[in-house]
């Protein structure tokens, strides 16, 4: 069991923590080259949002209740998790095609959690899954197409459940769903003229986009058929050029995040009157090179974090009475991250890392708000660390 030494500041106070198995020599490994078009994360990318956090939506774990977790697997394979209900720590279950490799990407569970989708860049279909809520086991529901030369990025259900939104990153659209009884997608509706969208978030109004190629952060309204109509498109850095990857809902507090990987920092945006954004400034994730990517809420515990793929870091804030996220802490040590989430009592988070096919997990501390590190496990059974873990989201 090796040691991973990570520096938490906190002020000008710097802690010195033990962590992960074998991770002293990560800190020494050049970027490993990622799967997708042109070998870069950044062709590829994808999350889900929704108003209970969605990505990071669901728990259990050492809060209680049984709880489970679901990772897309670039390599094609979909990872099923069992969180530990003594302590968080995650045990592998077993692993489910999502389709051909070069594809898994964006995930998202459905209210119910009865359901989960999976969009695949390469077949440019939503892979749909019924979720055994007792074993964790999934079972392949059927797919639907997102529209041909989609490559699909990331996918958003409404809290209703009735809804689902794909964002197609080489086609430039949105693909609208309703969604049945039974958990399966039937296509209503395809939005097109986007450049390069990404992230997708909704709540029981509104859908939120970030537009990477426009770097603008888009909003739109959902009729009652469920077909969006534009509200408007916000630049994420407010009057600056930015490229936006991810968005977040704070449902609480009527605010939307959204990473911007070109400079280091998460937007945060207040969500006005009939759906309409206003910039309210940016929070540095460390320096402008760090590309942060994935980002998970803990509203209850007023909680927030950044996973930083360049910079192989964490960021950790709280939102205690500030509009932006204030730093309280940087976890170092992981291997290009990308998906973060958080269970529902807000005490345990866990983030993928795509540079060596693992999954990590930490409990929050009671007593200042900082990540303390639980284990690491291997994606898939074989320790593939070719694997290339993208995303995560937490049943239930």
């Amino acid at each position: 069991m090796g040691i991973r030494w990570g520096i938490r500041w906190m002020g000008n106070k710097a802690k010195v923590r033990k962590a992960s198995a074998g991770l002293i020599a990560l800190l020494l490994l050049a970027a490993v080259p990622q799967g997708g078009c042109g070998g870069s994360f950044f062709s590829v990318a994808g999350s889900s949002s929704s108003d209970n956090g969605g990505g990071s939506n669901g728990g259990g774990g050492a809060s209680g209740g049984v709880g489970f977790a679901y990772v897309t697997n670039f390599d094609g394979n979909i990872s099923e998790f069992k969180l530990s209900s003594a302590n968080g720590a995650l045990s592998l279950i077993g692993t489910i095609s999502g389709g051909p490799a070069d594809g898994p990407v964006g995930i998202a569970a459905h209210p119910s959690n009865n359901f989960l989708y999976v969009v695949n860049f390469a077949d440019d279909l939503v892979h749909e899954y019924s979720v055994n809520t007792t074993t964790g086991q999934l079972a392949v529901l059927g797919t639907v197409s997102t529209g041909p030369g989609g490559g699909p990025s990331g996918i958003a259900v409404t809290p209703s459940g009735s809804y689902a939104y794909v964002t197609n990153q080489s086609s430039g659209s949105i693909a609208q769903y309703s969604i049945a009884s039974n958990g399966t997608l039937t296509l209503i509706g395809t939005l097109s003229g986007l450049n390069a969208p990404q992230g997708v978030a909704a709540n029981s109004s509104y859908v939120f986009v970030a537009e990477s190629g426009a770097g603008t952060v888009d909003s739109f309204s959902i009729g009652t058929t469920g077909l969006l109509t534009l509200i408007g498109n916000t630049p994420v850095e407010g009057i600056t050029s930015g490229t936006p990857s991810q968005v977040l809902l704070n449902p609480s507090q009527g605010i939307l995040y959204a990473s911007d990987s070109e400079n280091g920092a998460v937007a945060v945006f207040t969500i006005g009157t009939g759906g309409v954004l206003s910039f309210d400034g940016n929070s540095s994730t460390g320096t402008a090179s760090d590309a942060p990517i994935g980002l998970a809420i803990s509203s209850g515990r007023n909680n927030f974090y950044s996973a930083n793929f360049s910079a192989d870091t964490v960021t950790e804030y709280g939102l205690q009475n500030v509009t932006l996220p204030a730093t309280i802490g940087t976890v170092t040590g992981f291997n290009k991250p990308t998906g973060i989430a958080v269970n529902s009592g807000g005490n345990l988070v866990y983030v993928t890392n795509q540079g060596n096919g693992t999954v990590d997990a930490f409990s929050v501390s009671d007593s200042n708000d900082l990540l303390d590190f639980i284990g690491s496990v291997n994606t898939e059974s074989n320790g593939n660390s070719g694997s290339t873990p993208k995303f995560i989201v937490l049943v239930p």
